[in-house]
């Protein structure tokens, strides 16, 4: 599953049943707090485009202080939705 390789995710076991699904999910949430605020915003790009702030660090060019500061802003929102598996369900069964 490929929301595995973007969210800090394994998925343990599914069933495919007639009518459902049923998943069984485990969060390493001791490896999303060790991965650096670049490593966050490349993996958040693999799902969605991001905006000119994370474009910019992704791209390699230089933040101002108040730049750093939007983007952890960013980080912090991006990295808190990576350690919840509902929201991991729900942006699944989006695409």
């Amino acid at each position: 599953m490929m929301l595995g390789s973007v969210f800090c995710i394994d998925v343990c076991a599914y069933a495919v049943m007639s009518n459902h699904t049923n998943i069984v999910l485990y969060v390493d949430d001791k490896k999303a707090k060790r991965l650096s605020d670049e490593a966050i915003v490349i993996r958040w790009h693999k799902l969605f485009k991001g905006n000119w702030i994370t474009s910019k660090l992704t791209e390699g060019e230089p933040l101002c202080e108040s730049e750093q500061l939007i983007l952890s802003e960013h980080v912090a929102k991006y990295s808190t939705k990576s350690l919840t598996p509902t929201l991991n369900l729900e942006l699944h069964y989006q695409h």
